[in-house]
């Protein structure tokens, strides 16, 4: 994950070390969940591709692949219900830490059920087994054209984008 501010008011960084400290996890199972569909649908249609091939024989990948994703879902969190780093009544710096985390990965697991949406789960999946190569990296543009799209709210997530265009 990159630590950043990605839209004006972004500066909880308690809030972004949490997100950091669970981005191997949480990025780990947007591909272990998107996965695990293909295969379903594989198994209820009774075909094997050549796609599920090899992603039956991908082992380890670059998590950089999905970086991007995560943190545009991990922006969206803080964009949409951050509490500015505010303590409960009662709350310490350690129990504030473990509700934050149970939100922000309840957040993201609620978000994988979007990922039902056929498309996005098969994108997942070529970016995943054709990492770093043009189909990988057209995965990867489709993942993040859906997800800004999904988040258009947050209009300042992409440094590119002119202001002027909105």
């Amino acid at each position: 994950m990159i630590v950043t501010s990605c839209f004006s008011g972004d500066e909880n960084e308690k809030l972004k070390d949490i997100q950091f400290d669970l981005y191997s996890e949480l990025s780990g199972r947007l591909v272990d969940n998107a996965r695990e569909q293909y295969f379903r649908a594989c198994r209820l249609l009774q075909v094997e591709d050549e796609l599920s091939i090899q992603l039956r024989r991908y082992q380890r990948g670059d998590h950089r692949v999905f970086q991007a994703v995560h943190d545009l879902i991990a922006a969206w969190f803080r964009f949409s219900r951050d509490d500015h780093g505010q303590f409960r009544l009662g709350e310490n710096e350690e129990s504030y830490w473990v509700r934050v985390s149970d939100e922000w990965q309840a957040f993201f697991m609620s978000e994988l059920e979007f990922y039902e949406y056929e498309q996005f789960t098969r994108n997942i999946v070529i970016a995943r087994v054709f990492e770093n190569t043009e189909p990988g990296y057209t995965a990867e543009k489709f993942l993040l054209d859906t997800l800004k799209l999904r988040y258009r709210e947050m209009t300042k997530f992409d440094p590119d984008q002119d202001e002027d265009s909105e």
